[in-house]
């Protein structure tokens, strides 16, 4: 709960600069964008991903900063909104899947001039944790921690002037994944889908 708390803080302080005016935003970060500003992303973005061979809902939270009109660079992470049931059919134990995982993401696209509209392609570096709960006993029967690549493309659209929507698809890849009670590595492997908001300044 921690966590989550100081990513939405982390969010909420990203939020407020992107909605403040050019002049005071650029004196709150380095001057890196051809203007002499850096501009910000301010992700929202409900997935869904094959998890187990099962639909996860998950929901995607992000904070990026806007060097160049092409270049785009900041932390993105995932959390499974519900569990995936991965105990054998017919077995008595009842054993549930949970997922998260986030980084670094590093997006590029042809140079624009708004944030808003247009493609772009990303990739995500990171780690990820997944644990495997028994519901009849109530108890974590194992945790496994691991590192994610996972290469995404989304096309925008502005909605307002500092609002838009984004949809996307990507893939997501794991390394060092172990094994799990009723979990191979590969299960947690898999495709994404995305639809969400974008609240974006302008270098």
């Amino acid at each position: 709960m921690a966590r989550a708390l100081n990513l939405v803080l982390v969010l909420m302080t990203g939020a407020v600069l992107l909605l403040t005016p050019g002049d005071a935003a650029a004196q709150s970060v380095p001057g890196l964008g051809s203007d002499g500003e850096v501009g910000a992303v301010v992700s929202l973005r409900p997935t869904g991903s094959q998890v187990v061979d099962q639909f996860m809902p998950m929901l995607g939270l992000g904070m990026a900063l806007r060097l160049s009109p092409s270049l785009e660079v900041g932390g993105e992470g995932f959390l499974g909104l519900r569990r995936v049931n991965v105990s054998p059919r017919g077995a008595a134990e009842q054993s549930e899947l949970a997922l998260g995982y986030g980084g670094l993401i590093l997006r590029y696209g042809p140079e624009r001039e708004s944030g808003l509209d247009g493609w772009r392609a990303g990739l995500l570096v990171g780690a990820g944790t997944a644990r495997v709960r028994s519901r009849l006993a109530n108890a974590e029967l194992d945790v496994d921690n691991f590192f994610v690549l996972e290469p995404s493309l989304e096309y925008r659209r502005g909605l307002r002037s500092n609002l838009g929507v984004v949809a996307g698809a990507g893939y997501r890849t794991t390394l060092g994944a172990d094994p799990l009670p009723g979990v191979d590595s590969e299960d947690i492997r898999g495709p994404t889908l995305h639809l969400g908001l974008n609240f974006v300044r302008d270098p």
